[in-house]
């Protein structure tokens, strides 16, 4: 089911009316559609996601007034989803860092072409609409805890004008990202994108915005050229929202590509869990609720990582894994049993987590039981 169909998306494309009653009348919309969904507002947080990655190019129907409402509305529905949520455990910080990174600099060197830009919103262009979300997500991570308070009785429009003052090339100028970096590197399950260059070769391969090739992109180049590095690369690729989409994506777009080259998809599935459930195991959050961790100086299970994880760390990580097992159930992406074992193991080792019971029940549920007796199999969550 599409959490976000157009129609519902629309309803944030409207320029002149405040951001709080958009998004109220949004999540009114947005209620009865996720009212059974397991994880829901964790899923109608990723499926905005994917929607802003998909309005990386303005829709032919909207102008650019309606364009931006919808690019800030978009992100600001993010931010209240995870509103209570400490900043560290944020499923999508990883996301506004990026885009800040992928676009601060070029906002920069054109600092004085954005006023006169503004001046009619109508015409903005695309790199105006994309400079002006940039800093509203820039705002929203400068004072996180405020940025509600701060947008009160604003819309899209008036918010504009606050990128017409000196105050706003300074704020470009002064903002300091590190400590959003620093943020996400301590949790274990980011890295800053300094991973090793892909082999570059020419193809027809998805292009970013900037010019450079998407991540996707990248790993289909790869593919073509160095099938078993790309393959390692994709399957031990750290556990975030990103590297979810991107094998999600090669199992939708490129499952072509992947039969010709005798890729299963069910190998990258299963191996990327495999991975990701191993450095999990190291680390000592695994106890149960009712345990006490190891203190640092303590004997402890062994661990890759500096840092123990902590409780809340490893919970957002089992959500994601829950998430990326649910898709590929869902969408049919992969043979479900070539990843019981993988699915046996989250359920019952991280049974104390909410989201893994709804998950359980999931697979028990109707839809799933019909794959198992069609394969002449019990339950998915039996031992």
């Amino acid at each position: 089911m599409d959490l976000v169909p157009d129609e519902l998306l629309l309803q944030l494309a409207q320029p002149s009316i405040s951001f709080d009653r958009t998004q109220g009348a949004f999540s009114e919309a947005c209620d009865a559609r996720i009212k059974h969904v397991p994880g829901e507002q964790f899923q109608l947080g990723l499926a905005l996601k994917q929607r802003l990655d998909q309005l990386e190019t303005r829709p032919a129907s909207l102008d650019y007034t309606e364009y931006l409402a919808l690019l800030l509305n978009c992100e600001y529905q993010l931010y209240l989803l995870n509103a209570s949520t400490p900043l560290r455990l944020n499923p999508f910080l990883s996301h506004w860092v990026e885009y800040t990174l992928k676009w601060r600099t070029t906002a920069q060197q054109s600092w004085t072409d954005i006023p006169p830009r503004l001046e009619n919103v109508q015409s903005m262009g695309w790199e105006a609409a994309q400079w002006t979300r940039l800093y509203f997500v820039m705002s929203m991570l400068d004072d996180i805890d405020t940025f509600r308070e701060s947008l009160v009785g604003k819309t899209p429009l008036t918010f504009v004008e606050s990128l017409r003052n000196e105050d706003a090339a300074k704020f470009f100028d002064s903002f300091d990202l590190s400590p959003f970096i620093s943020v996400l590197e301590s949790t274990e399950i980011w890295d800053q994108p300094t991973s090793p260059p892909l082999p570059p070769t020419k193809s027809d391969a998805p292009a970013s915005k900037d010019g450079g090739e998407s991540s996707l992109g990248n790993i289909v180049n790869a593919l073509k050229s160095d099938p078993v590095y790309a393959v390692y690369t994709i399957t031990h690729s750290p556990l975030d929202i990103a590297s979810l989409e991107l094998i999600n994506g090669l199992f939708t777009e490129y499952a072509s590509l992947l039969d010709e080259l005798g890729i299963d998809p069910d190998d990258i599935a299963r191996d990327f869990l495999n991975f990701q459930l191993r450095k999990l195991e190291k680390a000592p959050a695994t106890l149960p609720p009712d345990e006490a961790f190891p203190l640092p100086d303590e004997p402890g299970p062994s661990t890759q990582f500096e840092q123990p994880m902590d409780r809340e760390t490893l919970v957002r990580s089992v959500k994601l894994l829950v998430l990326f097992v649910q898709n590929l159930v869902r969408k049919d992406l992969v043979k479900l049993w070539s990843i019981l074992q993988e699915i046996q193991e989250i359920c019952v080792r991280y049974i104390w987590i909410k989201d893994v019971r709804e998950f359980k029940d999931f697979l028990e549920g109707p839809a799933v039981e019909d794959v198992a007796e069609g394969h002449g199999k019990g339950k998915v969550t039996d031992g």
